[in-house]
């Protein structure tokens, strides 16, 4: 299966989980579909070379809860004190993190963007 095709059954399986167009019954096989979808998405990407630009993965202008009292991001400030190494190693260990627990604590899609966004920023640490 292509990237594309992993992404456009991701994005149906999403809109159906959202839109609550299946009964409680299947919901669960459906979130078990997307976690592998998921994972299917990640493996496809580790294979094929890396093409994204180089935006800053986990910076959100909009998200004021990370900004620290002097006015500078947490990821910003954990890059000033961390070497990339360092830092490669925490984004690994936060998007597994997030894949053992994933359906635990938040909702599945909301976790499954936090490990894409791990690991986009982990990807983001290698292209450097």
């Amino acid at each position: 299966m292509t990237l594309e095709e992993v992404e456009n059954k991701i994005k149906a399986i999403q809109y159906i989980l959202e839109n609550k167009l299946i009964s409680s019954d299947m919901e669960e096989e459906a979130q078990s579909d997307l976690k592998d979808l998921y994972q299917q998405r990640v493996n496809i990407r580790r294979e094929e070379p890396a093409k994204e630009a180089a935006i800053h993965p986990l910076l959100n202008p909009e998200s004021r809860h990370y900004e620290m009292i002097d006015g500078v991001e947490t990821i910003t400030r954990m890059e000033q004190m961390y070497s990339g190494e360092e830092l490669m190693a925490w984004a690994a260990i936060s998007a597994m993190k997030y894949r053992l627990r994933i359906g635990k604590k938040d909702d599945v899609m909301k976790e499954a963007r936090k490990i894409e966004s791990y690991e986009a920023y982990y990807r983001y640490l290698c292209a450097e």
